[in-house]
């Protein structure tokens, strides 16, 4: 069995067990949201009404590149670590990172006094970034440096009620102003429990935050990087390639390097339709198999990366495939699954990350069938701490039979009323050049209207697909059928891409 796994450790501080930026921030002034820095004029508009909140700004790096260097006091440790991070985005997407600390603008990693915090996007000049030894996680340093870029919190998102519930009465007054909502930001992905972006349910006091899919609340706060993670930066530069390869499970041309695919966790090979080396392979049969599953390392030591395995369960392609977590050992039953845990990619976007188990005794998931729209269905196993297993059942069973609906339609006559005359007029917006999909790789529609849409992040404006039928479908709502689109982000060029307020 092969695994996956890049170990930094950082000498001269241990490090923690449970690794949390709320925590971290205790006794931090002036963030907002937790761990973001703001400019004094983002900070008047963000302390004024919504509609200044809705005008901060929040810029990009030219083209792309962002220039950095570290303090003295930055150990060369935690360097390593936060290169791992660079180079971690780096190589998924356009942007490049540049140590220089003569650049005008310019990133400085500051080793103490600030928590883990960073201002979003760049500022213009020097911008700190602070990472203290309690950030010390992948992840975290990730979580920052996307700030940096541009990114929000997935909680600040202005779809977040759809999702979560916020328990306004169970959260400190002084953090009461993290839960602000982001009015008019771009949601580039679907919403994600399972990113780094996304806070733990505990992070502003126990129960303040609890997931609507109440299977995801210990996913929420997880320091894996998520896939969407760098699909929002992606977005955000528009990355793309010259010529798209023919990606499969909801991989996309790698702008780093085009020649072969990025691929969501579970998938591998170059165009992302293979097992991850070393994966388990299982084929189902009608009857239950079950099968027991080791994963980590010997040495009990905490790591600050994630020690990843796999396994694949593939059935017939007219079959389905279901799947019962029977057991875990030795896995921690931490918010957030920090430690380690299981993911079973049963959800019918092989991209998102699904509910991730690490509790024996969450009733609501183990030993509980959960039928999945994914064959193969990978198995995603990460571990930062130890060895763990885990005891898996599967098997086949057959597709549910297509149902077709016939719709009958009665017209009625009414008499004849005073004529009047109707005109509709119809604005068509200038057709737009035709691109490629930096994560799909299909043909796309730039939405274009009297004012610039919201692919720029900053616009309040939505876009919206139109179907041959003329029935108008929110991206996140598009269905997976012939005539309609399937996307979070793109109007795909078969359909008409028009824009709305």
């Amino acid at each position: 069995m092969l695994f996956l796994l890049l170990c930094i450790t950082v000498a001269g501080s241990a490090i923690r067990r449970d690794v949390d930026i709320m925590e971290a921030n205790k006794g931090v002034e002036g963030l907002v949201e937790g761990d973001i820095r703001m400019t004094d004029e983002q900070l008047q508009n963000l302390n004024g009404n919504r509609v200044k909140r809705q005008i901060i700004r929040y810029g990009t790096w030219t083209g792309g590149v962002v220039n950095y260097y570290f303090e003295d006091a930055f150990s060369q440790a935690k360097r390593d670590l936060m290169k791992y991070a660079l180079e971690h985005i780096s190589n998924r997407t356009c942007v490049k990172f540049v140590e220089s600390s003569t650049e005008r603008n310019r990133i400085k990693f500051v080793s103490k006094g600030g928590g883990c915090s960073s201002f979003v996007g760049m500022v213009g000049g020097e911008q700190e970034l602070f990472l203290d030894d309690e950030c010390q996680m992948m992840g975290i340093f990730v979580h920052e440096v996307m700030h940096s870029l541009g990114v929000h919190h997935t909680m600040s998102r202005d779809d977040r009620d759809e999702y979560v519930t916020v328990n306004f009465t169970l959260i400190p007054e002084r953090y009461l102003h993290n839960m602000q909502i982001e009015y008019g930001t771009f949601n580039a992905v679907p919403y994600e429990y399972g990113s780094s972006m996304h806070y733990r349910g505990n992070s502003l006091g126990v129960g303040s935050l609890t997931a609507k899919q109440s299977r995801y609340q210990k996913t929420m706060g997880n320091m894996r990087v998520s896939f969407y993670d760098m699909v929002n930066i992606n977005t955000l530069y528009s990355c793309s390639c010259a010529v798209n390869l023919d990606c499969k499970n909801g991989g996309y041309t790698n702008p780093s390097n085009c020649d072969k695919c990025v691929c969501p966790a579970g998938y591998a090979g170059r165009l992302c339709d293979e097992a991850p080396p070393g994966a388990h392979l299982y084929t189902a049969t009608p009857n239950w198999t079950e099968d027991f599953i080791e994963f980590g390392y010997n040495d009990g030591s905490y790591t600050n990366t994630y020690l990843m395995a796999y396994a694949w369960i593939s059935a017939p392609a007219d079959k389905q495939i279901e799947v019962k977590i029977q057991q875990l050992v030795n896995v921690s039953c931490f918010d957030s699954c920090d430690d380690n845990g299981v993911e079973v990619k049963v959800d019918e976007d092989p991209r998102i990350v699904n509910p991730i188990y690490c509790c024996n005794t969450d009733t609501s998931m183990m030993q509980t069938v959960v039928l999945s729209k994914l064959n193969p269905t990978p198995i995603v196993m990460h571990q930062r701490r130890g060895k763990s297993g885990v005891t898996i059942s599967y098997r086949y069973v057959d597709k549910p039979p297509v149902t077709t609906t016939t719709t009958t339609t009665t017209t009625t006559t009414k008499p004849p009323t005073q004529p009047t005359t109707t005109t509709t007029t119809k604005t068509t917006p200038p057709s737009a050049p035709t691109t490629k999909s930096p994560t799909t790789g299909q043909p796309e529609t730039t939405c274009q209207c009297t004012e610039e849409c919201h692919f720029t992040s900053t616009e309040t404006e939505t876009c919206q697909c139109i179907t041959s039928t003329e029935e108008t479908f929110e991206n996140e709502e598009c269905e997976k059928e012939a005539g309609t689109i399937h996307i979070g982000t793109e109007c795909q060029a078969n359909n008409t891409a028009t824009c709305f307020d």
